[in-house]
């Protein structure tokens, strides 16, 4: 603490830069402002000409991207006269995107291999609190939720007056810090609905934001526990790295999320078996062993098949019928955010009781909302955000070149499944993932270090 003190005074954007990777694997609303501060810093030294913003092929893929974006969102607004539709919600929402200007500030200041490892290990911190949060809270209230008997929260007159006032405090703070507020709105929702078991109960805390925080962290702590095992450091910081991981790793199967598992498997697998063939065998066992150990996330992983059906109204019945019938009716898109649940439930009357504004996959709905030009430009810009990498890699830049690749692409492979171009806490992410891709692109400095 006393070593990021002295830095702060010297290095003040770095070190808001490490806050930021810190708190975007636990809180969004606390990441953006150390992002927002640490861009206003680089912003005045361009500004004052110490600092040059470094402005690579991420960061203009993704400027093309908004910009085409924002016009037909605005055209939408002016000439889509559906009443099931709402564009004016996308111009509304737009700023979304404005977070995605962290890859430029990631690339800037992210200009050796030091500090790459250095940014590495801050988020997975970040992600173990995240994941040991996971481990405590997703427990603590299945149980919460499972085990007041309901008769007796109905008849008790001061429990059914002080519990969901709990609940709601208790929803309010961390929805402000933006810690697990999806979690706590459950417990409060469900206070009239309880589940039956603690399975049913402990099925509903899983999140997609945590689970794609820790889906990303599991390949970079694997890097940085390579990192430290090639310094030839103590076994205390070997055993420390490894912890990291398995806990990460632990806690992605805790959300009984499976596209993040499946994901997190395919993309750092791959990579941990060229390393160590053994270690990764015995690694993989533990996680089985792990997930079986697990009722609820059998019953996740068994239910997988189900997904592919039309009779669920899930996302092969959104994919098959609601995306074909609205780009036939709406060919040059409907503009950004402006699917709403009605509209999905009048062209897919079976879909599942749920309220959904977009068709879980980022590809299909960026092309319902932008048709064939913003698919192209979505893809122009995936293009843009692992090129750099991709030829960094190329160049010789070994294990290092791999790790950001690996995060974009597991963002972008998840994307397949679920939307998560707009996810506000996915946006540092991918930020995060795209900025390191850029940072290697020419960066002499970190070649050399790295070689």
């Amino acid at each position: 603490m006393k070593n990021f003190i002295k830095a702060f005074k010297t290095e003040a954007d770095w070190c808001l830069l490490l806050c930021f990777s810190f708190f975007s694997a636990i809180s969004m609303p606390i990441a953006r402002i150390f992002l927002g501060a640490c861009l206003l810093l680089v912003l005045r030294n361009c500004i004052r000409g110490k600092q040059k913003l470094y402005l690579g092929l991420p960061i203009k893929g993704w400027f093309a991207y908004i910009l085409f974006a924002f016009i037909i969102t605005l055209l939408a607004v002016f000439f889509i006269n559906d009443p099931l539709l709402n564009p004016l919600r996308g111009i509304k929402k737009i700023d979304k995107f404005i977070w995605y200007l962290g890859i430029p500030i990631v690339a800037t200041l992210v200009n050796n291999k030091e500090r790459f490892v250095q940014i590495l290990r801050w988020y997975v911190s970040g992600c173990v609190i995240a994941a040991i949060l996971v481990f405590v809270t997703y427990t603590f209230n299945a149980w919460v939720m499972s085990n007041i008997p309901k008769e007796s929260y109905m008849t008790n007159p001061s429990l059914r007056e002080t519990v969901p006032l709990a609940a709601q405090w208790l929803y309010n703070v961390t929805n402000f810090l933006g810690i697990y507020d999806d979690i706590w709105n459950k417990i409060h929702m469900h206070f009239y609905d309880r589940p039956d078991s603690f399975s049913t109960a402990f099925l509903l805390q899983g999140t997609m934001h945590e689970s794609q925080r820790l889906m990303v962290a599991v390949p970079a702590a694997f890097v940085v526990l390579v990192e430290t095992c090639k310094q030839k450091l103590s076994h205390k910081q070997i055993v420390k790295h490894l912890l990291a991981l398995l806990l990460i790793s632990f806690a992605l199967v805790f959300t009984c999320k499976r596209g993040p598992l499946i994901v997190a498997a395919i993309v750092t697998l791959p990579i941990a078996f060229c390393y160590n063939k053994r270690l990764t065998i015995l690694f993989v066992g533990l996680l089985i062993t792990f997930l079986l150990a697990i009722p609820t996330a059998r019953m996740r992983m068994g239910d997988l098949s189900s997904e592919f059906t039309l009779e669920k109204g899930g996302r092969y019945a959104m994919w098959t019928q609601i995306v074909p019938q609205i780009h036939e009716e709406h060919p040059y898109g409907i503009g950004f955010m402006s699917l709403t649940t009605e509209k999905m439930r009048n062209l897919c009357p079976n879909m599942e009781n749920l309220p959904h504004s977009h068709v879980h996959s980022t590809p299909l709905q960026v092309f319902v909302e932008f048709s064939w030009v913003g698919l192209f430009l979505y893809m122009l810009w995936c293009v843009f955000a692992i090129y750099p990498a991709i030829i960094y890699l190329r160049r010789g830049g070994g294990l290092f070149a791999g790790i950001p690749l690996v995060i974009v692409l597991s963002l972008f492979l998840f994307g397949f499944v679920e939307y998560n171009l707009a996810d506000s806490e996915v946006v540092l992410l991918y930020s995060l993932g795209m900025g390191l891709c850029d940072c290697m692109y020419l960066k002499t400095s970190f070649r050399k270090q790295n070689s």
